[in-house]
C-alpha cells in the first residue's frame, strides 16, 4: 500500500468496501481497517472477520478505492472476489 494513501485524510482517503453476493456489506477507511499500517509492507494481507457467519455459499469480495480517489494507479489488483462455502 503506497505511503501516499496514508497521507490522505477525511473524504480523500481510500475506502475498502466488502461485498457479499454483489451487495455492499461494510465499508471502512484505510486508517480504520489497517491502523497498524501492516499493508505498507509488500506481500501483506488484511483479515476481516464478519459479525455473521455464512448461512450458504456466497461470492465475497473486497474493493479498495472503488471511487478512484487516487489517480494514476494500476487498478489491476484493487478488487478481488472469491466463492466461499459454509463450514
Amino acid at each position: 500500500m503506497p505511503q501516499e494513501l496514508r497521507q490522505r485524510g477525511g473524504a480523500d482517503q481510500p475506502v475498502l468496501q466488502l461485498t457479499k453476493t454483489g451487495r455492499s456489506r461494510a465499508t471502512a477507511s484505510l486508517s480504520a481497517f489497517d491502523p497498524q499500517r501492516l499493508l505498507s509492507r509488500g506481500g501483506s494481507a488484511a483479515v476481516y472477520v464478519p459479525g455473521e457467519p455464512l448461512s450458504a455459499s456466497a461470492a465475497v469480495g473486497a474493493v479498495i478505492d472503488g471511487e478512484k480517489r487516487v489517480d494514476g494507479r494500476n487498478r489491476a489488483d484493487d478488487a478481488k472476489t472469491e466463492s466461499l462455502d459454509r463450514r
